[in-house]
């Protein structure tokens, strides 16, 4: 830095060579504060996205000693679906039909068929109907299940998706583990037997 007088003021200029030290530190600086804001920014938004993939959704993959025919009848024949869920049900088995299944008393779950594929892929919307407080209303919800076989039996893939909250996901994973395991038991040919949820005793 120069100095000069001029009257009573004193003027200072700063030599250009003398600030090339601090402008890389600065630009430097800068640059790393940046670079671990952005990191920090991506992390958060990886994590964000992991926990709603995690959290709203139930995928299920099970083997079932039946063929594709056989777990497809399970999945969209009324008489036949309430042998492993539900004590009434009415299905319109095709694009935009009506899928609705009285699961135990009070809980009715409504939605539509939006894709069928037999006996490989079936898609359907679900929700619950006259549940006071309910936040997964009718056809909010969107359940996938793919039929793949494997051997002489079936790998049966199963996802709910869309569900509101991880605490919703987790009340509808405790109702489909004991649903799915019915359904494996009655599709192979055994008796389930009566459904216990519809006694109340869950």
């Amino acid at each position: 830095m120069s100095e000069r007088r001029h009257g009573t003021k004193r003027l200072y200029t700063a030599r250009p060579e003398g600030l090339t030290e601090l402008k890389a530190f600065l630009e430097g600086f800068w640059d790393d504060r940046l670079a671990h804001s952005n990191a920090k920014q991506k992390e958060r938004r990886e994590q964000s996205m992991n926990t709603t993939a995690e959290t709203t959704s139930v995928d299920r993959e099970l083997a079932i000693a039946a063929s594709p025919d056989t777990v497809w009848e399970f999945l969209v024949d009324p008489d036949t679906a309430t042998r492993w869920m539900g004590q009434t049900a009415s299905f319109d088995a095709r694009p935009g039909g009506a899928y609705r299944i009285e699961v135990i008393p009070g809980h009715t779950a409504v939605g539509e068929f939006v894709e069928l594929d037999p006996p490989r892929r079936l898609v359907y919307t679900w929700g619950w109907q006259g549940v006071e407080g309910t936040k997964v209303p009718p056809g909010s919800t969107r359940i996938e299940i793919e039929l793949v076989p494997n051997g002489d039996g079936t790998t049966l893939r199963f996802s709910h998706r869309g569900l509101p909250s991880a605490e919703e996901a987790q009340s509808h994973a405790h109702g489909w583990d004991h649903y799915l395991e019915r359904l494996t038991i009655a599709a192979r040919g055994d008796d389930p037997g009566v459904d216990p949820w519809i006694a109340g005793d869950m």
